[in-house]
């Protein structure tokens, strides 16, 4: 009988978002099977010491899982180092692990698809990750392997994450270095690039950033479900998000159609990579077309108020 990876679970100023978390992991064929870890970062400032609270007390009411562990920082850690921190502090016991943060809804399935991932690939040192979300993209296969990593409900041994340099300015530098900045950032499809840029300038708390710039760097790749299991509910008030992708196919659509965890060919699946290259080159359009139009509209409202004070 394998054993099961504990599921680590991040949390902060949400509870609305983190009771559909919770309600939807409980429905797992494996919840009651797993040890789950929860981490609760402190508060910025008075302002969110009240939503912090609560989501405490609804931490405190957690049921249906086969051990429940809470740990609760006094300050405010902010994610990537919340993050980073929790998951290495669960590597010195376990071997492998699943995590969710707390503004993901999960299929019944999701745990059973990861762990079965996790077993069958457990000793492919160029598989550094499975992931459960995927993009709602028509026609993509059962399963496949990309070059990016993920950081939507999401599994990896401990040896993957010793591989994982979390030094922005080190990661960059050999990124261009190489000249591979077009391919880092999918053929321009996504300005990863940019990312990385601003998580060095403190601009963004981005951890998953780093993880796929080390995976990238060192050819490690990420197995993804032609269907997703997950979908990312909070993306308009999450950190180092963009309000305007809410509730689009970037989010990912839970669908009936499961994707059994099999062992298939470990190398990039270039059809399917160009499938979403243009996924977000149609998205970077619809973007700047959503940007431009909210703009106009804020200008008009202020033409009309300044005409009609």
């Amino acid at each position: 009988m394998k054993t099961l990876a504990p599921i680590l679970l991040f949390t902060y100023n949400r509870p609305d978002y983190l009771k559909q978390t919770l309600e939807a992991l409980k429905k797992n064929t494996l919840a009651k099977e797993s040890d789950l870890f929860v981490f609760s970062d402190g508060w910025k400032d008075e302002f969110d010491r009240k939503k912090v609270e609560e989501v405490r007390v609804l931490l405190h009411s957690i049921t249906g899982f086969k051990s429940i562990e809470i740990l609760e920082n006094k300050t405010n850690k902010k994610l990537a180092p919340s993050l980073i921190a929790g998951i290495s502090k669960i590597f010195d016991t376990f071997d492998k692990i699943i995590v969710f943060e707390d503004d993901i809804v999960c299929s019944e399935l999701t745990l059973e698809f990861l762990n079965d991932a996790l077993e069958v690939y457990k000793e492919d040192t160029n598989v550094g990750m499975i992931h459960a979300q995927v993009e709602t993209i028509p026609n993509l296969p059962e399963l496949f392997f990309i070059q990016r990593s993920g950081c939507l409900a999401w599994a990896m041994w401990k040896r993957a994450w010793n591989e994982i340099n979390f030094d922005g300015t080190y990661l960059l530098s050999e990124i261009i270095r190489q000249k591979r900045e077009k391919e880092f950032n999918q053929n321009n499809s996504y300005r990863y690039i940019q990312m990385l840029k601003k998580q060095i300038a403190g601009k963004n708390s981005s951890w998953a950033i780093r993880v796929y710039a080390s995976f990238f760097l060192k050819n490690i790749l990420t197995l993804y479900p032609g269907n997703s299991y997950a979908q990312h509910i909070g993306f308009e008030h999450g950190t180092n998000c963009g309000y305007a992708t809410q509730g689009t196919d970037v989010d990912g659509h839970i669908t009936a159609i499961a994707n059994v965890a099999t062992r298939i060919p470990i190398h990039i699946d270039e059809i399917t990579e160009e499938k979403i290259e243009h996924f977000y080159k149609l998205q970077k359009r619809w973007t700047s077309k959503f940007i431009f139009n909210e703009i106009m509209k804020r200008w008009r409202r202020l033409l009309s108020f300044i005409s009609h004070p």
